[in-house]
C-alpha cells in the first residue's frame, strides 16, 4: 500500500472510539469475542483491538471480518440505520473491504440496541436479507438511496456491504458483566468448575486486558502501515493490539485453583468427608463461612443425635464412667482413644444437663 492512501486511510477512521461513558461496554464486548474465540464458538485465530475497526478478528485462513461495538441509552430506543454514528460504522466497513477485498469476509455490528430502518422500525437483519435478494423492493431502495446521501459510498457499493453486515444484540452496561460469567465464561472448559467470585476476577481481568490493548497510538500512520507490512508476532507495533488463545488462557490460568478436576467427577470417591470439603475449599466451591456453617450444623446434628440416643436410664451409668475416668486420669496418662472418649462424655452431660 502506498504510504499517501495509509495516511487517508488512518485519517478517515480515526476518532471512531466511543466516549468516556461507554469505554467499558467496548471492552466488555471485546471480551465476549476473546471468551468465545478461545472456547472455539468464534473461528477466530486472534482478534486486533482498534485496527481498522474496533475489534478487527482475524480467522485462521488470513480473512478478517470487522467489528464495530455500538452503545446507546435505552431511553433514546433504537439506532436507525440513517443516525450519523452508524453511517460513519458502515463507511468503516466500506473502507476495510476496499484494503481487504479478497480477505474480508464481512462485518458485525455488536449493540446493546436494535438498528432499524423505515418508520416501521424494521431491523437491520431484514435490510440485510432484502440486499442479497437478486431483486430489491422499493421501499428498501428508497432507504439505501437515502443511505447514499450520508455515505462516501455509492448505490451499488452501499448493497455490497450491507449483504455482508451481521447483528449480535448484547445486553446493556449494567448487566453485561454478569452475562460473561454466567453465559460466556461458565461454559469454558478450564472454568466450569470454579466458584462464581474466581469468575468475576476473571472477567475483570479479560476487560482490563482488552481496554489496554484498545489503548490509542499516537502514530496511527505507523500502526496501520505496520499491520500491512507484517502483522505477526514479530511486529512489536501490532502486538499491542493482538489478542490470541494464550493471552484469554494465561489470565484464566492466573486464576485457576491449584487444584482441577477434570470435566467429569467419579461416580464414588473413597476419601473422608473433611478432605471433600477441602478440596472443594480449593475449587472455590465452598468458602469460609459455608465451612463454619457446616461445622456448626454437624455439632447441633450430633447433639440432638445423643440426646435422643441416650435415655434417662443410661445417664446413670454415663456419670459412673465419667467419675471413674476422673479418679483414674492422675493414675496413669490417657492415651489418645481415652482422651476422646472423655471428650465425648464430658459433651454429652453438658447438653444432659
Amino acid at each position: 500500500m502506498k504510504k499517501e492512501k495509509t495516511k487517508k486511510f488512518a485519517e478517515n477512521i480515526d476518532g471512531g472510539a466511543p466516549t468516556q461513558s461507554n469505554y467499558q461496554f467496548q471492552y466488555a464486548c471485546g471480551t465476549i469475542i476473546a471468551i468465545n474465540m478461545y472456547s472455539g464458538k468464534f473461528k477466530f485465530s486472534e482478534l486486533f483491538c482498534e485496527i481498522f475497526e474496533d475489534i478487527l478478528a482475524m480467522k485462521p485462513n488470513g480473512h478478517v471480518q470487522g467489528i464495530q461495538i455500538k452503545y446507546r441509552d435505552s431511553r433514546r430506543g433504537p439506532f436507525s440505520i440513517l443516525d450519523d454514528e452508524i453511517v460513519k460504522s458502515i463507511n468503516r466497513f466500506g473502507y476495510l473491504d476496499e484494503e481487504f477485498p479478497k480477505e474480508c469476509d464481512g462485518f458485525v455490528f455488536m449493540s446493546n440496541m436494535p438498528i432499524v430502518f423505515s418508520k416501521s422500525k424494521t431491523p437491520l437483519e431484514e435490510l440485510v436479507k432484502e440486499c442479497k435478494k437478486s431483486s430489491i423492493s422499493e421501499d428498501v431502495k428508497k432507504i439505501i438511496q437515502n443511505l447514499e446521501k450520508k455515505s462516501k459510498y455509492d448505490y451499488k457499493t452501499l448493497v455490497n456491504i450491507l449483504k455482508k453486515i451481521e447483528f449480535q444484540l448484547v445486553p446493556d452496561k449494567d448487566h453485561i458483566r454478569d452475562t460473561i460469567v454466567n453465559k460466556h465464561l461458565s461454559e469454558v472448559k478450564e472454568c466450569k468448575l470454579l466458584h462464581n467470585s474466581k469468575l468475576k476476577i476473571i472477567t475483570e481481568s479479560l476487560i482490563r486486558m482488552i481496554g489496554i490493548k484498545s489503548t490509542e497510538i499516537k502514530d496511527s500512520l505507523q500502526l496501520y502501515s505496520a499491520f500491512l507490512e507484517k502483522p505477526d508476532k514479530e511486529n512489536q507495533i501490532v502486538n499491542t493490539k493482538r489478542v490470541s488463545h494464550s493471552d484469554v488462557l494465561q489470565i484464566i490460568e492466573s486464576e485457576k485453583p491449584v487444584v482441577y478436576l477434570d470435566d467429569k467427577m467419579p461416580e464414588k470417591i473413597e476419601v473422608g468427608s473433611y478432605y471433600l470439603i477441602d478440596l472443594k475449599m480449593n475449587l472455590g466451591k465452598i468458602n469460609s463461612s459455608e465451612i463454619s456453617n457446616m461445622k456448626m450444623l454437624t455439632k447441633s446434628a450430633e447433639y440432638r443425635f445423643l440426646e435422643d440416643y441416650y435415655e434417662k436410664e443410661e445417664t446413670e451409668k454415663l456419670q459412673k464412667d465419667f467419675d471413674d475416668i476422673q479418679k483414674n486420669y492422675q493414675l496413669f496418662k490417657l492415651n489418645v482413644k481415652q482422651n476422646l472418649e472423655l471428650k465425648m462424655i464430658l459433651t454429652v452431660l453438658k447438653n444432659l444437663n
